[in-house]
């Protein structure tokens, strides 16, 4: 196993607000366990308010955010008191109570799936990334520092998925994430794999136009209660030669 834990050859230069370093990727060792969970969790924080803004937006939230105060004063004005201090704070608690509902539900929905998650692959990386030859997991490092990750996992058929990518705060937007990907479609390559796809939320604005900037395309857009869901697949081969990979 300790051949999984040598150092990538691939490495880049990121600027940030704060520094200008050198950034090493290389496999996930045991060690990086912790700090790799730390920053998953802080990822999926993050993406809270955008998830919370986005389902507002839905025709169900949006209409019950209208329909409640509007049939709060309805009632009040038809017991005479919608102009008192009374019914003006009523409306007002009307119009509060759907958003604050939905992110409640929301921080619940994404505080389940953080729990999940860290107790399946998240809890042996190992297991789940690392045995196959089809699989890895990858960290990148600061100054010895871990400040992100990624995963691939074979799904057959020639096709692979992406997951887990996540970066630290801070360091977002500052070619972390890009050379992350760059490393994982070279092992794609490597291993003859035709497709990469992933799932994001459409939350994630940020991530989805660094995909498409990187080559993934979307295939489909599906929609749940809270959330629409951006699919995207890459054709590896026409990344590795748009990207200069090989």
């Amino acid at each position: 196993m300790k051949d999984n834990y040598r150092l990538s050859p691939f490495t880049t230069y990121i600027t940030s607000a704060m520094t200008v370093a050198k950034v090493t990727i290389r496999q996930f060792a045991p060690k990086d366990h912790a700090i790799v969970c730390k920053i998953f969790k802080q990822g999926m924080k993050d993406n809270y308010r955008n998830l919370v803004v986005d389902a507002l937006k839905l025709p169900a939230s949006a209409g019950a955010c209208v329909l409640a105060p509007a049939a709060c004063a309805g009632l009040l004005h038809s017991r005479g008191v919608l102009t008192t201090g009374l019914g003006i704070a009523g409306t007002a608690v009307a119009a509060a109570v759907i958003p604050a509902a939905v992110a409640g539900w929301i921080w619940k929905l994404l505080a389940d799936y953080t729990r999940y998650s860290l107790s399946d692959d998240l809890a042996d990386v190992p297991k789940h990334y690392m045995q196959d030859k089809g699989n890895n997991f990858w960290v990148a490092e600061l100054d010895g520092e871990v400040v992100g990750c990624v995963a691939i996992q074979a799904r057959g058929e020639g096709k692979a998925e992406l997951r887990r990518m996540s970066v630290k705060p801070g360091l977002r937007r500052a070619g972390v994430a890009t050379q992350l990907a760059h490393t994982l479609i070279r092992f794609a390559h490597q291993q003859a794999y035709q497709e990469v796809y992933l799932t994001t939320t459409s939350s994630q604005r940020a991530a989805i136009a660094l995909y498409t900037k990187l080559g993934w395309a979307t295939t489909k857009v599906t929609q749940d209660s809270i959330a629409s869901f951006h699919h995207l697949s890459l054709d590896v081969a026409a990344a590795v030669t748009k990207l200069s990979l090989k």
